[in-house]
């Protein structure tokens, strides 16, 4: 017949405040620099939407425009 002496020592430790709270700011750190990334895109893009004129070049007015439609539907 077999023996089964087994000794668990387990102790709780539950998370501080500051381990439960840092995965969450890390995430909202890296959306918050995504969003940067996005604001100066769209402002650097901003500046190709006044060099190309529908009046003066309409082929690469229509490629822009209709880029900027597809990204901003994303």
């Amino acid at each position: 017949m077999p023996n089964y002496n087994l000794v668990v020592n387990s102790q709780f430790k539950p998370f501080t405040y500051q381990e439960l709270l840092a995965p969450a700011l890390m995430a909202t750190q890296a959306h918050e620099q995504l969003e940067d990334t996005y604001s100066n895109l769209a402002a650097k893009s901003s500046i190709w939407d006044n060099m190309t004129n529908a009046q003066t070049d309409p082929i690469a007015h229509k490629i822009y425009k209709t880029m900027i439609s597809s990204l901003e539907a994303i």
